[in-house]
């Protein structure tokens, strides 16, 4: 596992998103498992597709992923 997983998980255990580490990393090894079959472009258009509906006058995606802003 990459040093930016190993940070990313830490950081992780100590927010309110903990739970997801119950999860996470048997969900991103049966998406790499599927990746290396050629399934990606098939299951990132049914991912993209699962995702709710959000209305928000600020989506960023060139560098980051950012969708709303905070309130200032």
């Amino acid at each position: 596992m990459s040093q930016w997983f190993n940070q990313f998980y830490a950081s992780i255990a100590q927010s309110p998103l903990s739970h997801w580490l119950e999860t996470l990393p048997a969900q991103l090894k049966h998406w790499q498992n599927e990746a290396s079959h050629g399934d990606l472009p098939k299951n990132g258009k049914k991912v993209l597709k699962n995702l709710p509906e959000v209305a928000t006058s600020h989506v960023d995606i060139s560098t980051k992923v950012e969708i709303g802003a905070p309130e200032r």
